[in-house]
């Protein structure tokens, strides 16, 4: 038995057809070198730990020693996240979520309070202290620049100052001086269990 000429030029355009569209959803299903995809640098372990010491329970004091607030800052998401929730001593809140960017290493804070204010930072861990700079944005949309400082006293305290600039960073003033002291646990009656 033969096969016409004309039907093995259709067989061989067929499975030609095939391979090529084979290779062509092969080749869709790879990874692309676009930046998006990829992070711009290798991030290690040790950087996400580098905001550790803000994890805890806390009560706030201003420069004076007065009260100002009371924060719980946690681990969260398997270790790349750390949230803080904030309560002031005049009864109003607020949340930031604090992370390491993989796209260009840097540290974040977000922060959102309730009454609608709103700062982005972006900063690194440098001369023994958590530095961030960015803006921030009140509910009525006006916005100034914002920078802040954590930094890790020897006594387990932290102290965080913020200072906001109106003219572009040609002036700073002071926006908040606060120094974070851990809250002690409630003590536990000997031979309680714990909760879990």
């Amino acid at each position: 038995m033969s096969i016409h000429p004309v039907a093995i030029d259709r067989i061989l355009s067929a499975t030609a057809l095939a391979s090529l569209l084979t290779l062509a959803s092969c080749v869709t299903n790879q990874p692309t070198d676009h930046p998006a995809d990829i992070a711009a640098t290798e991030i290690p372990a040790e950087v996400y730990r580098q905001f550790d010491f803000w994890i805890g329970e806390w009560a706030v004091t201003d420069a004076a020693g007065r009260a100002v607030g009371a924060s719980r800052v946690e681990l969260a998401e398997n270790g790349f996240a750390i949230i803080e929730y904030w309560t002031s001593a005049r009864g109003g809140t607020g949340r930031s979520i604090n992370y390491v960017d993989p796209a260009d290493g840097q540290w974040k804070q977000n922060w959102v309070s309730s009454r609608g204010n709103v700062v982005n930072y972006s900063g690194r861990f440098e001369s023994g202290a958590m530095r961030f700079e960015g803006r921030s944005t009140v509910a009525d949309g006006t916005t100034e620049l914002a920078r802040a400082v954590f930094t890790p006293r020897p006594d387990g305290a932290v102290h965080q100052f913020i200072e906001h600039s109106r003219d572009a960073g040609a002036t700073w003033y002071a926006y908040f001086d606060g120094t974070y002291r851990k809250r002690p646990l409630p003590e536990q009656a000997v031979g309680e269990e714990p909760q879990r």
